[in-house]
């Protein structure tokens, strides 16, 4: 009778085998519509999807299966569990973290690398607060708080000391799970669009007058409507943020004259090109 040692080395030759004929036998393509179609992975809403977390998985070293788990789609972005972060971390080799406090009002967790062989700090800490969370406009922090800190802050740290060992630009689930949900766009931002859209009049070229005539005077640009000037400084604050739009403005739009209306939604304009 064999010893529990061989039996769990047995099942394990076996496991391998197995995942080497699903390799062989099936393409990626199969793979990820497998995935799809098992009805396991919610955030998944065809094969081509399955196709980009197992590639993005790949990438960070992970079987299809690791990365059909530790990714996840979140508003039409790719992000990455805290703890799939974590245990990336731990399993390199080169880096490793230590929680330094973590209650309900703040995480701080020190990162670290190994250089020549000893392990030095890669920086300060990296630390996420209440007071952080609400800057932010976290979620969930009433129900989660320390799951909440901790996701932020590690995925910080992640990011600050770890670049290496994820896809660029990938964040942590938990981070834009937490963020508000979108509300549409607001009226002032309609406005905006439909300003930018609609298409400008074709000027019909003048008939040829019978008899010379006198020049017409220039007219004035026509200003812009209360209504419309309000809409599209609400556009611009939307999209500048309030720090920038007070800035270009150097105060509240209310106060601008309207001879002086236009001069400010051209500075807006700009500031916007600009971002």
């Amino acid at each position: 009778m064999s010893s529990p040692t061989e039996q769990t080395r047995a099942i394990a030759t076996r496991s391998t085998q197995l995942a080497f004929t699903i390799r062989e036998e099936m393409s990626l393509t199969s793979v990820a519509d497998a995935f799809y179609k098992s009805g396991l992975f919610k955030d998944v809403r065809d094969a081509g999807q399955s196709m980009v977390k197992i590639l993005a998985g790949r990438e960070m070293g992970m079987e299809p299966v690791e990365s059909m788990m530790s990714l996840y789609l979140v508003g039409g972005r790719l992000a990455m569990y805290a703890e799939a972060m974590g245990a990336k971390i731990k399993a390199s080799g080169t880096h490793r973290y230590k929680v330094l406090e973590h209650t309900d009002e703040t995480c701080s967790i020190l990162f670290y690398e190994r250089v020549d062989g000893a392990w030095e700090e890669c920086g300060p800490p990296s630390v996420f607060t209440v007071a952080d969370a609400k800057r932010a406009g976290t979620q969930n922090m009433g129900k989660f708080p320390r799951n909440m800190l901790f996701a932020r802050a590690l995925s910080n740290g992640f990011r600050w000391y770890c670049p290496h060992l994820k896809v660029a630009g990938l964040a942590s689930v938990e981070e834009l799970e937490a963020l508000p949900p979108a509300t549409g766009p607001s009226k002032g931002a309609q406005a905006l669009d439909a300003a930018l859209s609609s298409p400008k009049p074709i000027e019909q070229a003048p008939e040829k007058p019978e008899a010379p005539e006198a020049a017409p005077e220039p007219q004035a640009a026509p200003q812009p409507t209360v209504e419309a000037y309000r809409a599209l400084c609400a556009a611009y604050k939307d999209h500048l943020g309030e720090e920038v739009y007070h800035g270009v403005l150097g105060g509240k739009s209310n106060e601008v004259a309207p001879e002086d209306w236009q001069g400010a939604l051209d500075a807006l304009q700009a500031a916007c090109v600009a971002q």
